[in-house]
C-alpha cells in the first residue's frame, strides 16, 4: 500500500510523530546553528533537536517519506558518517503544523505583527554582529541601540501575547527566543563584562545615561 503524498496524509497516518519530526525540521531549518553550507539540516542535528523535546526517536523511516513520497525536503549531501537535507518548501511546513487554530484572528494578527517586524532579517544581523572577530561598527552599534529600544520591546510584547496561543505560534515564538538570545550576546561583546545588577557596560553607559540626560 503506497505512503502518504501529502503532508496532509502525512500528519493523518503519522500523528504526533510526524508532527514532531517536521517541528524539529522547521526549528533546525531556522536556527543560525541548524543550516549550514552543506544544506539546512543534518540528520544528528535533527535527532538532538528531537531529543530536547524529552523524546527519544528515530526519525529516518519518517524522512524518507517526507523526501521521497511528498518530496518537501530532498538530500543535499551523504558520506558515510553524516546526511543533509534542503527544504523545499517551508511555507507547507510552517502552514501544516500550525493547526486548524490558524483562523483564529488573534493568532492571525499576532502572526502579522511579528513578521512585519522582519525577524529573519533580524536574526541574520544580529547572528552576522555576534559572530565578528572584530568590534562593531559605530552604524553597527546605532542600529543595534535602535533595535534594543524601538523592536526588542515589540517583541517581548509579542512573546507575552502569545502565552495563550504557543501550540500555534511554537514557530514564532522559538524565532523571537532566538533573536533575543543573540541580543544578549551581541550586547555582552559591545559592553564586555555585566555589572552587579546584571547590565552591560556599554548598554548603562552609552544608551541608557544619554537617554536620561535627555528626559
Amino acid at each position: 500500500m503506497p505512503g502518504p503524498t501529502t503532508l496532509e496524509e502525512f500528519i493523518a497516518e503519522y500523528g504526533e510523530r510526524g508532527a514532531l519530526v517536521l517541528r524539529a525540521i522547521l526549528e533546525e531549518y531556522m536556527s543560525p546553528k541548524g543550516r549550514a553550507a552543506l544544506g539546512d539540516f543534518s540528520f544528528q542535528g535533527l535527532k538532538r533537536r528531537i531529543n530536547s523535546y524529552g523524546v527519544r526517536y528515530n526519525p529516518a523511516p519518517l524522512l524518507r517519506v517526507l523526501e521521497r513520497n511528498i518530496g518537501v525536503i530532498e538530500t543535499t549531501y551523504r558520506s558515510t558518517s553524516q546526511r543533509w537535507w534542503r527544504v523545499l518548501n517551508v511555507e507547507a511546513i510552517r502552514s501544516i503544523i500550525g493547526g486548524s487554530k490558524e483562523e483564529d484572528p488573534s493568532v492571525r494578527l499576532l502572526k502579522i505583527q511579528f513578521y512585519s517586524l522582519e525577524p529573519y532579517n533580524l536574526l541574520e544581523k544580529l547572528k552576522r554582529m555576534a559572530d565578528k572577530s572584530t568590534k562593531p561598527t559605530k552604524r553597527e552599534r546605532l542600529w543595534f541601540r535602535e533595535f534594543v529600544f524601538d523592536i526588542l520591546p515589540r517583541i517581548t510584547r509579542f512573546l507575552e501575547s502569545s502565552e495563550d496561543y504557543e501550540e500555534f505560534l511554537f514557530t514564532e515564538i522559538e524565532l523571537a527566543r532566538m533573536i533575543f538570545e543573540l541580543a544578549e550576546k551581541v550586547s555582552l561583546s559591545l559592553g564586555g563584562k555585566r555589572d552587579s545588577e546584571g547590565y552591560s557596560n556599554t548598554l548603562r553607559g552609552e544608551v541608557f545615561e544619554p537617554l536620561r540626560n535627555e528626559l
